[in-house]
């Protein structure tokens, strides 16, 4: 049976992160950098110099101009899917640069 004030471990770390905010910006940058890998893939990935996560921009440096453009026209899909890989609505927009 469980007592009232046992709860569960992920919402634990959840509430002890949104405690430490500058905690938090580091785990989430590493998990959309993460993120970013397993759904961009690696072959979209060796051209990319950067992904920074800064109140609620993802910023992506890209090295190749063709590629860059392609993803730029596909913003919004790549917003989308992060967010839905994140559960939660914390990319407001994704700049290409």
């Amino acid at each position: 049976m469980k007592k009232q004030s046992e709860k569960k471990l992920g919402d634990v770390i959840r509430t002890w992160l949104n405690e430490r905010r500058r905690l938090r910006n580091e785990v989430l940058q590493r998990r959309i950098q993460r993120l970013w890998v397993e759904l961009m893939g690696e072959s979209i990935n060796r051209y990319t110099d950067s992904v920074l996560f800064v109140r609620g921009k993802l910023y992506i440096s890209i090295s190749s101009a063709v590629l860059r453009q392609e993803l730029s026209m596909g913003r919004e899909k790549i917003k989308n899917l992060l967010n839905e890989a994140l559960k939660e609505p914390l990319i407001d927009e994704v700049i290409c640069r």
